[in-house]
């Protein structure tokens, strides 16, 4: 049976297929405990199907951290126990907590935080839900009303009066799922290791080497971990510094301290690159998209890291300053789209654009703002509000004036669609018929066929 599929690096996975790498029975239990690319429930069919697998006599460290006798460098002299005595205890743990976060437990509710498709942090609803059922149901609704998507949806069930008593149950249970609600990992925040792979002692190859530019894979939201490090983007690039453990260490080490150090940048401080143990190796795969912006920063310093030869110091100072400008560059951008004029102004594409025009008119700013567009369409109308692209005014008198300020400042009025009967707006400059009237008297256009009436 193939377990190496298991291994949430797709670079990883096309590795150790590569060097026709043979699991361990420990390995195997590892990575299926720890794949986020299943759902929770194949996870547990998996588990259990270890105990179908030959024992053969594989052992592994007991997660409990229980030693006796010296330290010995990393190797403790620990109490050991089988691969399908875990497998059947992890399982076991699944079952139990699942059953708690279905029970509607009276001094317990709910809470709902979704992902969206274009965001890197959870957004948490300040509502609480009494049963389970509740508050799947506002997640199916949300998922169905937001048309950019949601990535990922965590619920989290909170005990109220603390641990209850009873069913011994933690103080929170956390369930991840994906954007069509399938669960796809579940935890409580009180956890016990000796019902968990977190003590595993395991070893694999990775392909990676020093200054490779890594990413974590975006699938790694449904694991339900946070970053390690608060100041780093998730999903950003950066560059490789050192694994551990690596080659030398092939008896593996405990799975919590199997990371990588890394150079990333920091997220509060755009140009400042930081360096810190990062994430589990196992979970790294090669950037695959182009770098933009600061980022390219990478490159040179992966080159620096890999061959010193191919970048002298005065190229790395003046990568250094051309991705410095870049930053400034992209920061004043993020400053000037706080004026909607000025994003359309600033759009890089012709559809950018197109979109951003269709949403700026219907909240047409100042004059100010108005210097950077090219053209509008204006609706007139004393009672039925504009539709999405349209200026709305009110009254004859509100219309020209926004005539004239678009004829100052170079805005071409694309459209006028205008109401007959203005209503108690009527006192301010007449019905709409006024509006034309005076194109006509100054000779704007070509005739009345180029507007609408309504």
């Amino acid at each position: 049976m193939d377990f190496i599929r298991f291994v949430n690096s797709r670079d990883i996975r096309e590795y150790l297929y590569s060097l026709d790498y043979k699991l361990t029975g420990e390995q195997k239990l590892y990575l299926i405990d720890n794949c986020y690319r299943i759902t929770l429930s194949e996870k547990i069919k998996w588990l259990n199907s270890l105990l179908n697998e030959p024992d053969s006599e594989v052992t592994i460290i007991n997660p409990s951290y229980q030693y006796s006798g010296k330290r010995k460098g990393r190797n403790y002299d620990p109490e050991k126990g089988s691969v399908h005595d875990l497998a059947r205890r992890v399982s076991t743990r699944y079952s139990r907590l699942l059953a708690l976060f279905y029970d509607n437990h009276d001094a317990a509710c709910y809470t709902v935080s979704i992902l969206e498709n274009n965001r890197t942090e959870f957004f948490t609803e300040n509502i609480y839900f009494k049963s389970y059922e509740v508050a799947v149901s506002h997640c199916r609704k949300l998922i169905e009303e937001l048309d950019y998507g949601i990535r990922a949806v965590e619920i989290k069930k909170i005990y109220l009066s603390g641990e209850d008593a009873q069913n011994q149950a933690p103080e929170e249970i956390v369930a991840v799922y994906d954007g069509e609600m399938n669960m796809m990992n579940i935890n409580g925040t009180k956890g016990n290791h000796e019902d968990s792979t977190e003590g595993l002692y395991i070893y694999l190859p990775v392909p990676f080497k020093k200054g490779d530019i890594l990413v974590i894979p975006e699938e790694r939201v449904y694991s339900g971990k946070g970053e390690s490090i608060y100041d780093y983007n998730s999903e950003e690039p950066f560059v490789a510094l050192s694994f551990y453990p690596d080659e030398t260490l092939r008896g593996g080490a405990d799975s919590s301290d199997i990371n990588c150090d890394v150079l990333y940048f920091n997220k509060f401080r755009r140009m400042d690159l930081a360096e810190e143990v990062l994430i589990h190796n196992y979970d790294l795969e090669y950037c695959r998209k182009p770098l933009t912006g600061k980022f390219k920063l990478l490159k040179v310093l992966s080159s620096v890291m890999q061959d010193g030869e191919l970048v002298d110091s005065t190229t790395l100072l003046t990568a250094v300053k051309y991705c410095k400008a870049l930053t400034a560059f992209e920061e004043a951008k993020e400053d000037l789209v706080l004026y909607p004029a000025l994003k359309y102004a600033f759009a890089d594409t012709d559809e950018q654009k197109k979109i951003l025009k269709e949403s700026y008119y219907s909240s047409f700013p100042t004059s100010e703002a108005l210097r950077f567009t090219d053209s509008i369409r204006i609706w007139l109308d004393d009672e039925r509000e504009a539709p999405q692209g349209y200026h709305w005014c009110h009254s004859v008198n509100e219309t020209i004036c926004m005539i004239r300020e678009c004829e100052m400042m170079a805005v071409a009025v694309e459209e006028l669609n205008l109401d007959h009967d203005l209503g108690d707006y009527a006192a301010d400059g007449g019905d709409a018929i006024k509006v034309l009237d005076f194109l006509a008297e100054r000779l704007t256009g070509t005739g009345r066929n180029n507007f609408l009436s309504g």
